[in-house]
């Protein structure tokens, strides 16, 4: 954030401003536990018992192992097509574990595992089974039909970052400094560690004090969530400080107070306008329009229990650690089976840094049935019965202790028709097999799979169902929470508010300058307006759409449009693909073999390092491929090509083109158009196509050929051959041995310095003698068709001809030069008939 009114304005000059509770009360006057910990689960959908209030349903459904198995294996990636990275996940349960947390109970709820399962029982016990536990209910409820269990959210319902600060006053204040109103932090500015106090999910158990302490008890599950709970910490100390520096005269608690309500802005801001877009599509949220104090915004069942546990299907098993220029560190990438419960020790040896980068670089799995060995086979695996935990299986029967109801009774109560057929779920013709072999009927399916089952809308990476579960209670979250930010801020604090992205929270809080805009996404869409668009450390999709964008890739193999407007596309490090659009662009693949296409009007392409392919499309475009073999093709347009360092391929295309093979053994096509070609440096073998052409060799021995149309062909340094192929074309060999064809139609050769060979070819030739020039041997001369051309001050009588076997000499009377040898030519058959002065 940068030093804007958010920290200068004194808030609380002349003001006794209020802020949230840490219990969440208080927030409605009229409802004032609206939110509030220890509050009930609502229930929008009808509660589905086995006895109608309390025992679990679902005993006429098939094992939830047998289900898992079935559906939900997972043996290879699964990546998701929209784009969307492991922070998506990560982010999801630090959120999840800010709106809901039901506890278990004593009462074991264990599933039974199949007798022979290959994993879990691969010795035929019929004695495993996955541990489970009741979840606990509020006491007094579940007596009778009438009084149905209900279930307890033991922290605040609110988005209001009590995974940061707690949600009681006790853990809050446990997690402060006290001291210039900031958060407590540990070595390396990570998470405080418990002294023994605090609570704190630990299934290991053992020593407290080897965990971290977070706003949430369940900050340690995994490395990728703790490292999620210490960048909100850092982003709060930062802001803490800069609002320490800008009121000098400010308290401990009213800097505490002001950081802490800019922090939960900045976190609700990421969330609506990031996190919900890159799952349920934009617009997906209607518009807000106020605070509406009717609205109680306290969690539903459904969303606790099952809807808002889809994250467990986008896990990825590898979870990827990088260093700023997004390589492996030296402790190695992790396996999230391997961090559960562990984030301490894992933390303190990388930081937070590399597993943030690692997560916003990689790919999250599709949101599906399927899910990874890591959560369905290997979870946990704590106990002397239970060789590990099937999250799927728990979530299905979850749903069915908790009294959830069936998919389609779901899809009722959030008004949607009912399905009639398996194909209406899913277009999969293999996972509609497997519902109807399972289920034997669309009103029999738990709610939790019929959920991931769902063929995704359009925009969106969930279907109707979980879209309508999550936007009711993200709608319900935002308007009835009197604190939310747009509620809370003036326009201009909102618009500053608003600027900041998760991806930016990382930037500020760790050695991270590289990131996407989007951490969410490797897709990052942009608008009509002029942007700088940035990619990040993995492959990035980069939509500029209109205005003149700046478009950075940066690391990795990334994908970069401009479409409409005057672009900038730099494809930095990886194999990237550059699409200029519209309007004059300039397209930048730096290192990596990269592919750009410039295509409308006139381009600047520039290949840098590595074997690049740059197609300019219409327009008169500079291609350079600099280093690397390149290979430039210009299409469209009097375009201009320079391979640069190493061995490249230049293709004019049409129109008038100008192609320099600079330094490398380089191929140039002049194609369509009179075009200039220059090999330069190097072996070069230049193709001057159709139209009147001018190649020229230069350094190295050269291929010239001119192909059709009347070309000037120039070998330059070195040992050249030169065709001029179709047309009247005019050869000049330059200084060197060299060879030159005319092949057919009516041409002019000059062999240069040197030792040359020279074939006229069909047509009427003239070969060019001129005195201390070297010696040609001229090996198909026309008697009375081709003839010899004197230059520079020769003229007939100076010269004088002489026998050689099988051939006549032409030599220089004065000095005795030789200068061709006329192969096959008589010394009587030559006379001043035969020679022009020119």
């Amino acid at each position: 954030m940068t030093t804007n009114i958010l920290i200068f304005n004194d808030i609380y000059q002349d003001k006794d401003p209020k802020f949230r509770s840490f219990d969440g009360t208080n927030n409605n006057f009229n409802q004032t536990n609206y939110g509030a910990t220890n509050t009930a689960l609502v229930n929008k959908s009808p509660l589905d018992y086995g006895d109608g209030f309390s025992t679990a349903s679902g005993l006429e459904r098939p094992n939830p192992r047998n289900i898992s198995n079935a559906i939900a294996q997972q043996q290879q990636d699964i990546e998701s097509k929209a784009g969307l990275t492991n922070t998506i996940w990560a982010f999801g349960q630090f959120l999840d574990h800010d709106l809901t947390l039901v506890a278990d109970s004593a009462v074991s709820a264990n599933i039974e595992v199949p007798n022979g399962d290959p994993f879990l029982d691969p010795l035929n016990t019929g004695t495993v089974e996955i541990l489970m536990h009741e979840s606990s209910f509020i006491e007094g409820t579940g007596t009778n039909p009438d009084n149905p269990r209900q279930l307890a959210n033991h922290i605040t319902s609110w988005i209001d970052g009590s995974n940061i600060y707690g949600s009681d006053e006790t853990r809050a204040n446990f997690l402060r400094s006290q001291k210039g109103g900031k958060l407590k932090v540990s070595a390396g500015e990570l998470l405080p560690f418990n002294d023994g106090t605090q609570a704190n999910d630990d299934p290991r158990g053992g020593d407290p004090t080897r965990l971290f302490v977070g706003g949430d008890v369940r900050a340690n599950e995994n490395s990728v969530l703790a490292s999620i709970h210490t960048v909100f910490v850092r982003e709060h100390n930062r802001i803490a400080t800069e609002l320490q520096n800008a009121h000098v005269n400010w308290s401990d608690e009213q800097i505490y107070q002001r950081a802490r309500e800019l922090n939960i802005a900045q976190y609700q801001a990421i969330i609506y306008n990031e996190y919900l877009p890159a799952l349920l599509g934009e617009d997906a949220l209607p518009d807000y329009i106020g605070y509406d104090a009717t609205i109680d915004p306290s969690i539903d069942r459904v969303f606790a229990n099952a809807a808002f546990r889809f994250g467990h299907t986008q896990l990825s098993s590898d979870i990827l650690r990088l260093d700023p220029q997004g390589e492996e560190i030296a402790q190695g990438n992790l396996k999230l089976a391997d961090v559960f419960f562990r984030s301490a020790s894992v933390v303190q040896e990388s930081g937070i840094a590399p597993i943030l980068r690692g997560v916003s670089s990689s790919l999250s799995q599709k949101i599906d049935p399927k899910t990874i060995d890591d959560v369905r086979n290997l979870l946990f695996g704590f106990g002397e019965n239970v060789a590990g935990r099937d999250l799927f299986a728990i979530n299905i029967n979850r749903g069915r202790i908790n009294g959830l109801t069936d998919y389609n009774s779901l899809r009722e109560a959030y008004g949607l028709i009912k399905v009639t057929s398996f194909d209406a779920i899913t277009s999969d013709p293999q996972l509609q097999t497997q519902l109807a072999s399972l289920y034997g009927t669309v009103d029999n399916i738990d709610g939790f799979v019929g959920l991931l089952a769902e063929d995704h809308l359009a925009g969106a990476v969930v279907g109707e169902t979980l879209k309508a579960v999550l936007v009711e209670q993200f709608v319900a979250l935002r308007d009835g929470d009197r604190f939310f930010y747009q509620n809370s801020f003036s326009p201009q604090e909102i618009s500053l508010i608003e600027q900041t992205t998760f991806a930016d929270i990382i930037r500020r809080n760790t050695d991270t300058s590289i990131i996407q805009d989007n951490a969410f996404s490797l897709v990052n869409q942009g608008t009509i307006k002029s942007e700088l668009l940035n990619g990040g450390l993995g492959s990035d999709t980069i939509y500029g759409h209109g205005g003149n964008d700046f478009i950075q890739g940066y690391a990795d193999n990334d994908l970069l449009f401009g479409n409409i407007g005057a672009d900038q596309l730099l494809g930095g490090n990886g194999d990237d693909t550059l699409f200029g659009g519209n309007d004059r662009d300039i397209l930048r693949g730096q290192q990596g073999n990269d592919l750009l296409l410039g295509n409308a009007n006139a381009d600047n392409l520039f290949g840098g390092l590595g074997d690049d392919v740059l197609q300019g499309g219409d327009g008169d475009d500079l291609l350079q491929g600099n280093f690397g073999n390149d290979k430039l093709i210009g299409n469209a347009g009097a375009d201009r090509l320079f391979g640069g360092n190493d061995s490249d391929t230049l293709n004019g295309g049409h129109d008038n083109d100008l192609l320099r093979g600079q330094n490398g053994n380089d191929l140039l096509f002049g194609n369509f158009g009179a075009d200039n070609l220059f090999g330069d440096n190097g072996f070069d073998t230049l193709n001057g196509g159709y139209g009147n052409d001018q190649l020229r060799g230069n350094s190295g021995n050269d291929l010239l050929k001119g192909q059709a149309d009347q070309d000037l062909l120039h070998g330059d340094h070195g040992f050249d051959t030169l065709f001029g192929n179709n047309g009247d074309d005019t050869l000049f060999g330059g200084s060197g041995n060299d060879q030159l064809s005319g092949d057919r139609n009516n041409d002019l050769l000059d062999g240069g310095l040197g030792f040359d060979v020279l074939i006229g070819g069909n047509g009427s030739d003239f070969f060019v003698l001129r005195e201390n020039n070297g010696t040609d041997a001229i090996q198909d001369y026309q008697d009375g068709i081709d003839r010899f051309m004197l230059v520079d001050g020769l003229t007939f009588p100076d010269l004088k001809f002489t026998s050689g076997q099988n051939a006549s000499q032409i030599r220089v009377e004065d000095t005795n030069q030789l200068l061709a040898t006329v192969i096959g030519i008589e010394i009587n058959i030559l006379d001043s008939s035969d020679f022009i002065v020119s």
